[in-house]
């Protein structure tokens, strides 16, 4: 899943977007907003907090996981979350 499938709009309308051709309409501010976890009013203006809720993603690959993690149920998020943990290596200290 990509972006533009994600927030509901065509692989165009996105490229449209991101090239400044066109400004998403108010469905499209709250979708993207809620996939790159940031705040509509920062997403919409560049002012104000920048994330809405405690995590950001810094990539579009992040912001993804974060997404599909999200919309899991918590029985499924749960033993997903322990299996990449136990994948992570600890920082060498």
């Amino acid at each position: 899943m990509e972006v533009a499938v994600a927030v509901g709009i065509a692989r165009s309308t996105l490229a449209t977007l991101e090239s400044g051709k066109d400004v998403p309409g108010r469905d499209t501010l709250v979708a993207l907003a809620k996939f790159y976890d940031v705040s509509l009013e920062w997403l919409a203006n560049g002012v104000g907090p920048q994330q809405a809720g405690a995590a950001a993603a810094r990539t579009e690959e992040e912001a993804l996981l974060l997404y599909a993690f999200r919309a899991l149920p918590e029985a499924e998020a749960k033993p997903l979350l322990q299996y990449l943990v136990t994948r992570v290596k600890p920082p060498s200290n």
